[in-house]
């Protein structure tokens, strides 16, 4: 009994794990994804915080340079005045945040896939950073583009067309205008966030950057409202001066 006893003992199998083991196992990975939800709703609202500001930054714009023209119809009999927004738009405001929302959940599930992924492709940094601009541009700049303009028709509620008809007129009068735009501003862009921003705050990179792209388009349409001002100013400061002169 002695030596079968021990060698059956010895033989024996014993337990791979402690029954809290597998418990501990399960709460670390519960922990685990709902740290990826909090973190893929922070982005979603990091984005969101940028179409509002941008949105407002837009509409302060568009009342101003709404104003200017007024002004400018108010002496010249043979203008129409155009309509002046009467406040801030809420409506169109809630739009912006909605998508805005959306677009920063999207963006960091895929932003942390192509990170993921593209750790693979090549050991060359500098290459990666051009494959992860490739793959952005060729996949996710189409797909938002589209996404962007069915969101906002679809969220105008305009009962005027049916809204399959309303998206497809959206669709094919700015979609390869938006396209376009987009890659020439992102590109340059996209090279700098994905070379030198660490993963975790590129939503948030391209958030600041997407609301200074508004303030800098804003600033320029104000700049470029005012040329034609200035110009015609001149011009009546030179008819002026050769008025004098030929009275002279």
């Amino acid at each position: 009994m002695g030596v079968a006893t021990v060698t059956s003992a010895i033989a024996a199998p014993r337990p791979t794990h402690r029954p809290g083991a597998r418990k501990s196992r399960v709460v670390r990975a519960d922990a685990l994804e709902i740290a990826d939800v909090v973190r893929v709703a922070s982005d979603g609202g990091v984005v969101l915080a940028g179409y509002v500001a941008s949105d407002l930054v837009a509409q302060a714009s568009e009342t101003r340079s709404a104003e200017q023209s007024a002004e400018e119809c108010r002496v010249d009999v043979d203008c129409e005045i155009p309509p002046t927004p009467q406040g801030l738009d809420v409506i169109r405001l809630n739009r912006y945040a909605a998508f805005g929302w959306f677009d920063g959940c999207i963006s960091h599930v895929f932003i942390g896939w192509l990170d993921a992924a593209s750790a693979g492709w090549t050991s060359n940094e500098a290459m990666r950073c051009f494959e992860q601009v490739v793959v952005d541009m060729a996949l996710f700049s189409p797909v938002w583009c589209a996404l962007f303009l069915i969101s906002m028709e679809a969220m105008m509620m305009d009962a005027r067309l049916p809204l399959r008809a309303a998206v497809s007129a959206r669709l094919k009068g700015e979609y390869s205008e938006l396209l376009l735009g987009n890659l020439a501003f992102w590109i340059p862009a996209n090279a700098v966030v994905f070379g030198l921003v660490p993963v975790d705050y590129r939503v948030a990179a391209f958030s600041a950057i997407n609301f200074a792209y508004t303030v800098l388009l804003s600033i320029w349409a104000e700049g470029d409202k005012d040329k034609p001002e200035e110009a015609a100013d001149k011009e009546k400061v030179e008819t002026k001066e050769i008025e004098i002169i030929d009275q002279i």
